[in-house]
């Protein structure tokens, strides 16, 4: 039914067709480049979370539960203070190395490094999940957690999808204001075709 087109092709719900890049927006929220800009606009700081449960219960295992309360608190707070700690957002993988209890990954996308550090060191559910897992010992040896932290200047990174569901950087959201006042919140998508550079990691020509 859905090959033929009678029915609707729930897989391609929120996938933009064409070749897309994504970039910062002005402060003004227009994505225009002058000559000798670089393509992203400014420099991006990336963050990958991971955790996984090594014990045979796996997600129902009591510290690996623990784990994941701690967690879902910590990206509620951070969530509801994305500006304050400039969160832009993220995305969650799960790895495909093995079959079961695969590695959970969430990739963090920050407008600075400072605040980054600044949720790390004031936020009272990071402290309340750090001090739990420090105070676990061996009750944690069967779960893996870790993060990545990548502070990426203007002009070495880029972005490139083709008919592709916002995910990854294209995911984020953006805080502008619209004539100068009105606050508001844009998608960092623009058609690959308006950015007159060869390759997003170049100056525009």
């Amino acid at each position: 039914m859905v090959i033929v087109g009678w029915l609707e092709n729930k897989h391609m719900k929120g996938v933009v067709v064409g070749k897309t890049t994504a970039i910062f927006p002005k402060a003004d929220g227009s994505f225009s480049r002058e000559v000798g800009d670089s393509v992203g606009g400014r420099g991006v700081v990336v963050m990958m979370l991971t955790s996984k449960c090594n014990h045979p219960l796996g997600m129902m295992y009591p510290p690996y539960k623990t784990l994941l309360d701690h967690g879902r608190t910590m990206f509620m707070e951070i969530e509801k203070n994305a500006e304050e700690f400039g969160l832009l957002g993220y995305s969650n993988f799960y790895g495909t190395d093995v079959t079961t209890k695969c590695i959970s990954m969430s990739v963090l996308y920050f407008a600075d490094l400072s605040g980054l550090h600044r949720y790390a060191h004031t936020s009272k559910a990071h402290r309340a999940g750090w001090e739990w897992w420090a105070q676990s010992g061996s009750d944690v040896d069967m779960v893996s957690i870790g993060h990545e932290v990548y502070d990426v200047p203007e002009g070495k990174w880029e972005t490139i999808y083709g008919n592709s569901k916002p995910f990854g950087f294209a995911a984020t959201t953006h805080a502008i204001k619209a004539n100068g006042v009105e606050r508001k919140y844009v998608c960092p998508i623009v058609d690959n075709n308006r950015m007159n550079a060869s390759q997003r990691m170049s100056t525009i020509k």
